[in-house]
């Protein structure tokens, strides 16, 4: 049989077969059963499986790209939920607020405290000073209190960043946390407050500041 007719080879061997086949009149040998199978799995190849395969690849490439982009979205607004705390600023209506962010998109959170008068946080630990007390405060929670003169005071932190001691302004008395020693450096005139990871808040006329080096960003505040 001329195969020119038939381009494809799987088709011409199912139609060259269908034609031995017929040929016979009696019951099929042992060798043309297996022949048969051999036919039918060919009939079966001739037939969509390649339409059918491509189909499900789209689909399946169709999934992965959904399940990727769902992957991205999640692990972008995780990122925006856990963005990098820096430590406490001391706002000009005197609330303590969570600083967030980086260099250039920084995000002040709800205030933690009010009524503070000085502070300084090392990134971690803040210590604030308000009318009566002095409060320790871990991330954002309070987690001491203790009594305190008016005034303002300075702090001083250790060098894991713990709390080490306070210095009151009116009496230039000081307090320490455990058995570290307190320091003889007098109040500091600038108009800064440590903030954590380097940086330090400036108050100026025009607004608040976050500052470190050369680096400087203004510092959005709410409305009073």
């Amino acid at each position: 049989m001329n195969n020119e007719k038939f381009p494809n080879p799987a088709a011409f061997r199912f139609a060259e077969a269908s034609r031995l086949i017929a040929r016979h009149r009696n019951p099929p040998t042992p060798d043309e059963v297996v022949f048969t199978s051999e036919i039918e799995a060919l009939a079966t190849a001739v037939g969509n499986p390649p339409r059918k395969a491509a189909f499900r690849f789209a689909a399946a490439v169709k999934l992965i790209r959904a399940a990727t982009l769902v992957a991205m979205l999640a692990f972008l607004a995780s990122a925006q939920i856990s963005a990098p705390h820096i430590g406490l600023v001391r706002d000009r209506a005197q609330a303590l607020r969570p600083l967030q962010g980086v260099a250039g998109a920084f995000v002040l959170g709800e205030p933690v405290l009010t009524g503070v008068v000085s502070a300084a946080s090392a990134g971690r630990f803040t210590l604030a000073k308000t009318a009566t007390e002095v409060v320790v405060i871990d991330g954002t929670e309070v987690v001491e209190r203790r009594e305190a003169p008016e005034g303002m005071a300075s702090f001083g932190f250790d060098l894991h960043g713990k709390p080490s001691w306070v210095r009151f302004e009116i009496n230039n008395l000081c307090e320490t946390w455990g058995e570290k020693k307190c320091s003889n450096e007098a109040i500091e005139a600038v108009p800064g407050e440590p903030v954590g990871d380097g940086w330090t808040s400036v108050r100026t006329q025009g607004g608040l500041y976050l500052m470190r080096g050369e680096q400087k960003f203004q510092l959005p505040e709410v409305e009073l």
